[in-house]
């Protein structure tokens, strides 16, 4: 259940929502919302903050070692934007991008998402209980043990809060908040802020969630403007290959190829 006591809630268009000031928060549609790499927080795909939650609400006792969340880190461990992305350079949607203009994502860690919309490359390593960067990424593998544990505890303490009282939009210390892609008729909210309350939303069940624009994001991102996108602008991103970056998040929902939960 949503509480939203001080009705900040706006009900219209996304563009509406971005050009009015009145209220701060949407509800968006799960199946709309990913995280900066692209993963569906949907039950059945394979986020693991989703299935970490999942596999506690199943079996309180259990380890993080022992659950998917940590299978997850175990096999998720790509070393470069290359890898985070389109696993190799033999990609599909990679076809029509010239050869050279690939090599922005094979230099480039994993560790540091760059994508040709954003102003400014962002450092994806440590985040939990202030972990270093050597502990690992909340993102992607690997993680240490400690890092796991932090992160799935968190996890817990949220669902086990949700579960019993439902979520106050006005409690929270924070929003979950992110921006739009839109491509045709279709959107897509990115997470940037809020992953582990989208994950833990998702695993009860929560068919919308709530969320409330980045103020340091473009609020919503489209191909029209593509030749304007920061990174394309300054040569670091051939077009063709911001495109297919683009679209990477308006297709199926990623999966992990090696296994399957």
């Amino acid at each position: 259940m949503i509480i939203d006591t001080h009705q900040r809630l706006f009900e219209g268009s996304y563009e509406d929502f971005i050009q009015q000031s009145e209220k701060d928060l949407m509800l968006v549609p799960t199946k709309q919302i990913k995280n900066i790499l692209g993963w569906s927080f949907e039950a059945g795909y394979d986020h693991p903050f989703t299935h970490g939650v999942l596999d506690y609400a199943a079996q309180p006792q259990r380890h993080p070692n022992a659950t998917r969340m940590h299978r997850f880190y175990e096999h998720f461990t790509p070393k470069n934007l290359m890898e985070v992305f389109f696993n190799t350079p033999d990609d599909p949607a990679l076809k029509a991008v010239p050869q050279k203009a690939l090599e922005i994502l094979l230099s480039t860690s994993s560790k540091t998402l760059l994508t040709p919309w954003a102003y400014d490359a962002i450092p994806m390593g440590g985040f939990a209980e202030n972990m270093p960067e050597s502990e690992g990424s909340h993102f992607l593998g690997p993680v240490s043990d400690r890092h796991l544990e932090s992160e799935y505890r968190r996890l817990i303490d949220i669902y086990n809060s949700v579960k019993a009282a439902g979520f106050d939009v006005d409690k929270q210390t924070d929003t979950i908040r992110g921006y739009f892609l839109k491509h045709d008729d279709e959107y897509r909210f990115i997470v940037v802020g809020g992953n582990h309350r989208v994950g833990v939303l998702n695993a009860l069940g929560y068919p919308h969630i709530p969320i409330q624009m980045h103020p340091q994001r473009i609020p919503m991102v489209s191909l029209d403007s593509l030749m304007s996108w920061p990174q394309v602008q300054q040569g670091l991103f051939d077009p063709l290959l911001a495109k297919a970056m683009f679209l990477n998040f308006f297709t199926s929902p990623r999966r992990l190829h090696q296994w399957q939960f």
